[in-house]
């Protein structure tokens, strides 16, 4: 539209009207709830076996790639943590005693399948919140998530689908 106000991707009023959040640097945008869906199955049939035993073979994870996992575990109910303690840890912290080896435990139980086998009716607004206040974090970015490691990336994608489902019904 010629006279249409510039609003830059991510700002402004959602449909709601309420204030939408900015968006991370190439987070997706979702039109409907078909393509969000359509983007999380994608997500996670391209996340294979071999892909989450890397990140699992990780001995010190970066923080984006210790982010995703944080939220998928949390998603499954193998980690009680809030947002804003994950947030407030160092790469260290993320990386050591009780959260750690949570984080691994789940890996090792049927991480994929587990995955696969979460409806959007089975999460509730404790795990869309977790997941958005998560994503306000500068590591929790889509681009530099992608460089580090393509699961951590899938798993990314496969996360913001979901949310965006979930927050569509």
């Amino acid at each position: 539209m010629p006279n249409a106000p510039e609003q830059p991707e991510g700002e402004g009023r959602n449909d709601n009207g309420e204030e939408a959040r900015p968006l991370q640097a190439g987070a997706a945008v979702y039109n409907d709830y078909d393509e969000a869906q359509l983007a999380a199955a994608a997500s996670l049939e391209q996340l294979r076996p071999e892909m989450v035993a890397e990140m699992r073979g990780f001995r010190l994870v970066p923080r984006p790639i210790a982010l995703p996992l944080i939220a998928a575990c949390r998603w499954l109910g193998d980690l009680d943590v809030s947002a804003e303690q994950v947030r407030a840890m160092s790469v260290a912290e993320l990386n050591e005693g009780r959260l750690y080896r949570r984080r691994v435990e789940s890996m090792n139980n049927a991480f994929l399948h587990r995955l696969r086998a979460i409806t959007v009716g089975d999460l509730d607004d404790s795990h869309l919140d977790f997941l958005e206040s998560l994503m306000e974090d500068e590591d929790f970015a889509p681009a530099r998530i992608q460089r580090m490691s393509q699961a951590a990336y899938l798993l990314y994608r496969w996360l913001e689908a979901s949310l965006a489902m979930a927050r569509m019904q």
